[in-house]
């Protein structure tokens, strides 16, 4: 543990599997204090810690944003950094995409980034800045077949990421996203 990240809170979506919770075991090992959350509703199986919380949360929901964000700065007296790596993925030939995924992947794959983004900004507002780091994805700099909705989602990510940096880099927030390959 370096302590890197001593005393700042950072809240991390999609925590439960996956490269949610690998962040959320960097975090922790780099002394952040995490709250963790995931629509699973089951905590990430990660060792007990006075420095992690979890929360179950459904990203595409504003009200459940704003719920989760006050609790992180409850919990942990500011909110210096979100990682947004929820998401789903969907596979179909977009000639043969079903509405119902479509409207599925755009609620957590690109409002979730977005409520997430605008609701983490306002803590780390009172608090002098923070950072912001999306998952978008491979998909979202190239297509790929089958592809199509995820990656109309992530290409969206990387657009609002962009307008988010130039949006708050005046309050000090500094807005990344990443894009991994296949996982």
């Amino acid at each position: 543990m370096s302590g890197r990240l001593e005393g700042q809170v950072i809240l991390v979506t999609g925590a439960a599997g996956g490269i949610g919770r690998g962040i959320v075991e960097r975090l922790l090992d780099e002394g952040a204090r995490v709250v963790a959350t995931d629509l699973r509703g089951a905590e990430p199986p990660l060792p007990p810690s006075n420095n992690l919380r979890f929360a179950t949360q459904d990203v595409a929901s504003e009200e459940q944003w704003r719920e989760t964000v006050a609790e992180a700065v409850t919990w942990g007296g500011r909110l210096d950094g979100l990682v947004n790596t929820a998401a789903v993925m969907s596979e179909a030939l977009v000639t043969e995409i079903a509405v119902e995924d479509l409207d599925r992947l755009y609620a957590i794959n690109q409002r979730g980034t977005v409520l997430g983004i605008k609701h983490a900004a306002e803590a780390m507002r009172a608090t002098g800045g923070g950072a912001i780091v999306n998952f978008s994805s491979l998909a979202g700099l190239r297509g790929f077949p089958t592809t199509g909705a995820y990656s109309a989602t992530k290409w969206a990510v990387r657009g609002v990421t962009k307008v988010a940096a130039n949006e708050l880099g005046r309050d000090r927030i500094r807005v990344n996203s990443i894009h991994p390959g296949a996982v």
